[in-house]
């Protein structure tokens, strides 16, 4: 590292640093290993796509970051972002996680780079996934058996129930039924207050609309018959008067005629 020195804005030298970077291998190796038993790789990458350190191959350390993977070609753009990236391309076997980090007062962002095998990443989510199935299996089980019980216990109230539903519904029917065959005599003996109680106030105010309408038809037929009966009567008489004036006229037509036969 080095940093120019000005006096009153003039160049009057230079002051230079060299650090050993070795710690920062030892870093990286370190971090491999806690990270799923070392399986994965570690890299730390400059602002300039340099690899400063890797865990997986110290020969490529000052090398552009392509030459130690291919997959880091976009290394570059992604630590000068210094954001925070993971990339997970169903191509590639591994998952890249980049992480920005940055030097005391320095603006040159680097970054460190964790490289994990998918089937390793995801090792520990299948185990779970088996461990959640056999669970789910067991669980499925029980809740089988207290559904099963549930079910049973439901099917009796539901039976009972039905059955105190069903007998006044079933009157309600045959009453209905009685109607239809003509049977106004009938009683229909239900107090509920609910829609079976209505059905039958229902069914009882029919009974007495359909019993008066038949009476009154009964009623108004009696004396259309009995109006029916008058007028015949007086058709009757009519014509027997004419038919009895018709024989008179017929009868004296008669006794002329015979008078003048004999004539």
């Amino acid at each position: 590292m080095s940093v120019p020195v000005m006096i009153d804005g003039k160049f009057r030298g230079l002051a230079g640093a060299d650090y050993n970077l070795d710690f920062v291998q030892k870093l990286a190796l370190k971090i491999n290993a806690s990270l799923f038993d070392g399986k994965g790789k570690v890299a730390i990458l400059n602002d300039t796509g340099l690899i400063v350190a890797n865990s997986a191959n110290q020969d490529v350390i000052r090398k552009a970051a392509s030459e130690a993977d291919p997959r880091w070609g976009e290394s570059l753009a992604i630590v000068r972002a210094g954001q925070r990236t993971v990339l997970d391309d169903p191509k590639f076997a591994s998952i890249d996680i980049y992480s920005p980090i940055k030097f005391g007062l320095t603006e040159n962002p680097w970054s460190v780079v964790i490289s994990i095998p998918r089937d390793v990443v995801l090792a520990s989510a299948r185990q779970l996934e088996v461990s959640l199935s056999d669970r789910s299996t067991s669980n499925a089980f029980w809740q089988l058996g207290v559904g099963l019980v549930i079910t049973v216990i439901a099917i009796f109230l539901i039976s009972v129930a039905a059955r105190s539903i069903a007998r006044p519904i079933q009157d309600c029917a045959n009453f209905a039924n009685g109607i239809a065959r003509g049977d106004f005599n009938q009683k229909l003996v239900i107090d509920q207050a609910d829609e079976v109680g209505r059905l039958a106030a229902s069914l009882r105010t029919m009974q007495g609309d359909l019993k008066g309408s038949i009476e009154q038809r009964a009623a108004d037929q009696a004396a259309a018959d009995e109006q029916r009966r008058r007028a015949m009567n007086e058709i009757a008489d009519h014509f027997e008067a004419s038919v009895g004036g018709i024989v008179e006229t017929v009868s004296a037509a008669s006794g002329t005629l015979e008078t003048s036969a004999g004539t």
